[in-house]
C-alpha cells in the first residue's frame, strides 16, 4: 500500500484530490505522486497523479517534460507539487 507523508511547511493549503470539484476548479497546491506516465504519440504525456485520497487523471506539456532545469525529473515514482491547479472535466 502507498503511504504519502506531506511536509507542508511554506507551503499553502494542500488541497486533496478527492476534495477537488472537477468543474473548472482552480485550487492553490496538489502534492501527488506520478503512478503512471504514457506518452500520446505527440510528445505529450497522459499521466495518473495518486495521493492518500484518490488517483486522477492528467495531461503533461511535452514543454514539461523537455524543461532543462527539472524535465529529466519528471518520472514514475516522483511526487509533483504543483501550484495554482486548474481540473477541468
Amino acid at each position: 500500500m502507498l503511504s504519502l507523508f506531506f511536509l507542508t511547511i511554506g507551503l499553502p493549503e494542500v488541497t486533496t484530490l478527492i476534495n477537488i470539484n472537477h468543474n473548472l476548479e482552480r485550487v492553490p497546491t496538489v502534492v501527488a505522486f506520478v503512478e503512471s506516465m504514457t506518452p500520446t504519440g505527440k510528445g505529450n504525456y497522459t499521466i495518473n497523479l495518486k495521493d492518500p485520497t484518490a488517483t486522477i487523471g492528467a495531461s503533461l506539456h511535452y514543454k514539461v517534460k523537455q524543461h532543462q532545469q527539472y524535465g529529466e525529473d519528471i518520472v514514475v515514482r516522483c511526487v509533483l507539487i504543483l501550484k495554482q491547479v486548474i481540473f477541468v472535466v
